[in-house]
């Protein structure tokens, strides 16, 4: 099962670096990236081919994570255009199945085919950071359904202005895929736009004007 399964992956490995395999008898070295935000670093780790799931410490920050490989047995998508929950049920590389529940907020879409080959990248407290698509080529950086980066970082965690954006997230934008480009672009970058007002309070104050605009527009909008 183990050999089947490095060896489609392997084969699927040249469109892209996103994973890597060199089979070296049993030891296979796969390209992961450290799911910490701080850092998200890739580099070659040393997988025993015969393991589904292995415990690694990131070489750049020395974060710990684990990652688990395998190959896709069914899965199950529920939820709207932007916030989607999945149950993926897929074999591990010794044959043995595993089943899967996460939900994310990305706008992302997560659809590999039955027998693809799958990986799954959690942080040092168990919690799933990351799955990639092999047969598609394509990584997916989970967002938990309440992320919303900047606004948090502007108006703190748990503001009201917090639940108003994302209403207007999840049932306008959601709908059309235009809508979906932007909350996925904002996705990718709104962490960093959170770093960056850190210790900023003039920018701070600016982001906050402007976001004050759109919330009062959007709960205008809200009344009856």
């Amino acid at each position: 099962m183990a050999g089947r399964i490095l060896g489609r992956l392997r084969a699927r490995s040249s469109p892209g670096p996103l994973l890597r395999y060199e089979a070296q008898g049993p030891v296979a070295v796969v390209r992961l990236r450290c799911p910490e935000g701080r850092c998200g670093t890739e580099h070659g780790y040393a997988w025993i081919a015969a393991c589904a799931g292995h415990g690694f410490r990131c070489v750049a920050c020395g974060a710990a994570f684990s990652a688990w490989l395998g190959e896709v047995a069914a899965l199950a998508v529920e939820g709207a255009a932007i916030v989607r929950r999945y149950r993926l049920e897929a074999r591990g590389l010794g044959g043995e199945l595993a089943a899967f529940a996460f939900t994310d907020a990305s706008g992302a879409r997560f659809a590999p085919a039955p027998g693809s080959g799958v990986l799954l990248v959690h942080d040092a407290r168990g919690v799933l950071r990351e799955v990639v698509d092999r047969a598609a080529g394509t990584r997916i950086h989970l967002v938990a359904r309440q992320a919303c980066f900047v606004a948090t970082a502007v108006y703190g965690p748990g503001a009201p202005e917090l639940a108003v954006l994302r209403r207007f997230r999840d049932r306008s934008l959601g709908r059309h895929p235009w809508g979906r480009l932007l909350v996925r672009a904002y996705y990718r970058n709104g962490m960093g736009l959170a770093r960056f007002l850190v210790g900023r309070p003039r920018c701070i104050r600016l982001v906050r004007q402007a976001l004050g605009l759109v919330v009062a527009m959007l709960r205008t909008r809200e009344r009856p």
